[in-house]
């Protein structure tokens, strides 16, 4: 088993996906087989450190070039596996904090004000996480897909699993920060909030950021990428837990009884068939079809 001082070698385990596309059961599934996923998180098991430096959509297609991104990984990986940080690094927190205080990380606002500076609080004074007896560590973060490039340049060692779930699901749900966030960067203009064009823009989006993270992922990943299906893990959990097992190289013999028993298929999967489809343009079914998804 790792130590606190060692897991650190192996690289990080990331999840990440088009919001609502299930991220939260697989990084429920990475903690209970022994990866840390960090101190800081919510409901969702979202890592709110790596949402707090790196949400922030302005900000990266201002910097995706240069090493500004590079250094926030850095700094990531310091908090994350308790090392020290240094007086820069601390500016470089508290500008991120300044910047999502007043600005936010999405079309709503979200993040502005005291969520910022209760991040940098819990960083800072929060103290440190055991690390010791966990196998692994990583995070759970939607965004985390808009960063593969970096994150395979930075991290020598790394396991990406990209989430998926039904696109056209997707299209009439109403998570729709990442449409609006990262959607214009992906040549998709998000509609007015509450347009009944939302779910032709959510597909188009649900498409362009999925065969961007699929492309990135194989092409610099390699092995170290794997697509998992939400509604794989709903039919079969005890399969693809053992895949991501597999995949993460974890030989813990028995799978939590505990994991399988919460894992069900929400309402919500299968809701786009009580909803018109005529109103997606042809290109983007059949695209949608090449995911493996029927309609």
């Amino acid at each position: 088993m790792n130590t606190g001082q060692n897991i650190g070698k192996m690289g990080p385990v990331v999840i990440g996906g088009v919001g609502g596309s299930g991220t939260r059961v697989f990084a429920e599934i990475a903690m209970n087989l022994g990866c840390y996923m960090g101190k800081d998180i919510n409901k969702s098991n979202d890592n709110l450190w790596f949402t707090l430096l790196f949400k922030r959509p302005e900000w990266f297609r201002k910097h995706q070039t240069d090493g500004d991104i590079i250094r926030g990984l850095q700094i990531f990986e310091k908090i994350m596996l308790n090392d020290p940080i240094s007086f820069n690094d601390l500016a470089f927190l508290i500008g991120s904090t300044l910047a999502t205080a007043i600005h936010g990380n999405d079309h709503l606002g979200a993040g502005k004000g005291k969520w910022a500076f209760e991040r940098l609080i819990n960083i800072l004074f929060g103290g440190k996480h055991a690390l010791s007896g966990y196998l692994r560590w990583g995070w759970k973060e939607p965004n985390s897909h808009i960063y593969i490039r970096h994150l395979n340049k930075y991290f020598k060692k790394m396991k990406f699993i990209l989430v998926i779930r039904h696109g056209l699901d997707i299209a009439f749900s109403a998570n729709r920060a990442q449409l609006y966030n990262w959607g214009p960067m992906l040549g998709v203009s998000p509609p007015i909030n509450g347009s009944p064009l939302l779910p032709q823009a959510m597909l188009k989006y649900w498409l362009k950021a999925n065969q961007r993270a699929l492309s990135l992922g194989k092409s610099l990943l390699k092995d170290d990428f794997i697509v998992l299906r939400y509604e794989d893990l709903c039919k079969e959990p005890e399969k693809v837990i053992n895949e991501i097992k597999a995949f993460l190289g974890l030989n813990r013999e028995n799978i939590p009884l505990s994991i399988i028993a919460h894992i069900k298929s929400p309402k919500s999967i299968g809701r786009y068939k009580n909803e018109n489809l005529g109103i997606f343009p042809e290109e983007d079914m059949e695209t949608l079809r090449t995911f493996g998804y029927r309609i």
